[in-house]
């Protein structure tokens, strides 16, 4: 919709059987890491019609703690981490804004907000205004905050959440609530691949449209270990664009039959 303002409160899977998620680790798996991949190009592509994000928040990791170990949810930000490869940003090379250059992979906001530090979670020496995530326990209303604090903004956009299923629909039911609109809101959890898309036209005007992205496994991307590099790292010619010189070469070697 032009001239709008829109969030997309992206996915939740994080606490739902499957194996997106490694039970011990609350990291993505291949399969999540894939799927990931594959939800990226459908959110620049299909979503936002090939146009940049202006901002990407994620859930802060330690608001939602998972597995025995009780370690922090990782799976919002490594999920939408593939996406903002993909995103064109302008970037400076002093403090002072000064020598713009053209950059790749937009920055992700998953900082606390003053307050909403969990208990037994060291305290930021800093707090960072600009860059605060979602919190899953909402201390204060903090996700709705930023959500109408953008509203408020008014400033034309493409706006990216990622967060657990419990945090996109209390956070759409309480927007909704507080502005007015009288949204015909999901009920349930529809699955990993729908995606939310609240539209604010100029007027005013709001609509909550859903995406399927419908996902499937694609047996030209696989999986392996790369020396040097953490976690895992996958072949996918639509984020090699992006990768230096020297990551490309190290996956082209490791991945000699994938092509590209």
């Amino acid at each position: 919709m032009p001239g709008a303002s829109r969030a997309y409160p992206a996915r939740g899977v994080w606490r739902y059987p499957g194996s997106d998620i490694d039970p011990t680790t609350s990291n993505l798996t291949a399969r999540g890491l894939q799927r990931s991949l594959s939800l990226g190009t459908f959110l620049r592509e299909q979503v936002l019609g090939g146009a940049d994000v202006s901002r990407i928040y994620a859930l802060a990791p330690t608001t939602h703690l998972q597995t025995a170990q009780q370690y922090p949810d990782l799976a919002p930000l490594e999920t939408i981490q593939q996406f903002a490869v993909l995103n064109h940003i302008t970037l400076s090379s002093d403090l002072a804004g000064g020598h713009p250059y053209a950059g790749q992979n937009s920055p992700i906001d998953a900082s606390y907000a003053p307050g909403a530090v969990p208990s037994g979670v060291a305290v930021p020496a800093q707090y960072c205004p600009t860059c605060g995530g979602l919190d899953f326990a909402d201390r204060g209303g903090d996700n709705e905050a930023l959500v109408t604090g953008i509203l408020t903004a008014s400033a034309p956009g493409h706006y990216v959440l990622s967060a657990p299923w419990e945090t996109v629909s209390a956070l759409l039911a309480n927007v909704d609530r507080l502005e007015g609109y009288g949204l015909q809101l999901p009920t349930a959890y529809r699955g990993p691949d729908v995606v939310y898309a609240l539209s604010i036209a100029p007027s005013g005007a709001a609509s909550l449209v859903s995406y399927d992205a419908r996902l499937t496994p694609d047996p030209s991307i696989r999986y392996g270990v790369v020396p040097d590099v953490p976690y895992c790292a996958s072949y996918n010619p639509e984020l090699f664009k992006p990768l230096s010189p020297g990551m490309v070469a190290a996956l082209q070697a490791a991945f000699p039959a994938s092509g590209g």
